[in-house]
């Protein structure tokens, strides 16, 4: 347990390095481009990000998986991994690249933006030895690595808003940034090997990963979409300052995923050890994970009411006000990503990837209608309406409805009721301190 609430504090540090840093430098970068530059720069991110979550074709966790629990066959799982990251970065990079200039063969400042940001996505095999790290809960080496490149390239993008650079350079510095970063982790872990061994890529290792991963592609596909589509769609709708006063709403609603993603990630490898030892260990830490993380949601979403239009004004300015109202509706679907990652703890520990692809699927097909309908009606604000709606049908209507995994439904109906959190809670505390946890 120790060492879960260390490499929790590792990823949350991580994290709030970033988002700190990053609120402060985007702000003044969405000041500098102004909301037309920035919905531009806005839809290019997210046609890129959408492609770049598909490079490790949903392997992560299951990597992550198996070196916990097969120790041993650590390099094979790493090498299989890399091979998958390069080939898959390199296809993935075309792809993208081809849609984006069909989309925006009129719009050369976009295709630009696009062409640079798609780039490190030929170097993402470099990254795959953070999973390393990850499995044996030292990740705190890659916060190094990624927190100081991070900040480097903080402070040149800084210089570059100080002497008033063209919109390309700040391209540059993120593209600049990813590639630092990666292969900074990759020589790292070349370094603390002691023997690496003999390279070699088992084909039966890629292919049994890749089959049971599938499903997990799929819904991480699924779920990237439905969280950029509405951008994509504003871009093509409504044009590029929409886009940008939108923008800027949900930078600032999940400027807090870092929480869920840093604590489930940490959890997880416990999680796994529970698993094998006792169900019911297992599920009270899961239902605590979920209570942990549905009391922050919900206690920014409150907070987010009142002072909402106020951090807009201070921190934006008068030509983004319009984010305001956006950000007052998009801050509550919070509270359903942060049950979905908690969730998604168990579906992968379960063996239930089929579900994740139902739910994500569910959340992508709601997500897309209720845009298609709103957002000519009620303009961003009715697409933040349908990414709230969105997400409550991917996080907790399949658990409901299908009964392999309505376990998981009464954990967190459990979890969001409020007054049973004191019981839950001090009798985890109680059993950790005796170490009958």
């Amino acid at each position: 347990m120790k060492k879960i609430i260390q490499n929790s504090l590792w990823l949350v540090f991580d994290k709030i390095i970033k988002s700190l840093v990053g609120l402060f430098v985007g702000v003044w970068i969405a000041r500098y481009f102004g909301p037309e530059n920035f919905g531009k720069f806005s839809y290019a991110n997210s046609l890129i990000i959408l492609f770049s979550t598909i490079v490790p074709l949903g392997t992560e966790g299951i990597l992550v998986r198996e070196i916990v629990k097969n120790s041993e066959r650590t390099n094979n799982l790493l090498y299989a991994s890399f091979f998958l990251h390069l080939f898959s970065g390199i296809f993935l990079f075309s792809i993208a690249c081809t849609i984006l200039y069909i989309l925006k063969y009129e719009d050369d400042l976009t295709f630009h933006i696009g062409l640079i940001l798609a780039v490190p996505m030929l170097f993402r095999f470099l990254s795959v030895p953070r999973y390393f790290y990850e499995a044996n809960t030292e990740i705190k080496y890659v916060v190094y690595i990624e927190n100081f490149s991070f900040l480097v390239f903080s402070c040149i993008r800084v210089y570059l808003l100080i002497i008033k650079a063209n919109l390309l350079y700040f391209m540059f510095s993120f593209l600049f940034e990813s590639i630092v970063s990666y292969f900074s982790i990759f020589l790292f872990y070349i370094k603390g090997q002691i023997g690496i061994g003999r390279i070699s890529v088992d084909l039966d290792l890629i292919k049994e990963t890749l089959k049971e991963s599938f499903p997990i592609l799929i819904a991480s596909l699924s779920i990237i979409i439905y969280m950029k589509i509405d951008q994509l769609m504003i871009g093509s709708m409504l044009g590029d300052t929409p886009i940008g006063i939108y923008s800027v709403a949900v930078r600032l609603s999940e400027f807090w995923y870092f929480i869920p993603m840093g604590l489930a990630s940490s959890f997880f490898p416990t999680l796994i050890t529970k698993k094998n030892q006792s169900q019911f260990d297992y599920l009270e830490l899961l239902k605590v994970l979920h209570i942990v993380l549905i009391s922050i949601s919900f206690g920014m979403a409150i907070v987010i009411q009142f002072i909402g239009e106020d951090v807009i004004y201070w921190l934006y300015g008068t030509p983004y006000l319009g984010a305001s109202n956006v950000l007052k509706v998009y801050i509550w679907s919070g509270i359903f990503v942060f049950i979905g990652v908690a969730g998604g703890n168990y579906y992968l520990i379960e063996g239930k990837h089929s579900y994740v692809l139902m739910k994500s699927l569910a959340g992508l097909i709601v997500n897309v209608v209720l845009n298609y309908i709103w957002i000519p009606i009620y303009g961003v604000w009715g697409a933040a309406f349908a990414t709230l709606v969105s997400q409550l049908v991917a996080s907790m209507f399949i658990p409901f409805f299908f009964r392999d995994v309505r376990e998981l439904f009464f954990i967190q109906l459990s979890a969001l009721s409020f007054w049973k959190w004191p019981s839950v809670l001090v009798s985890f505390v109680r059993r950790w301190q005796t170490g009958t946890l």
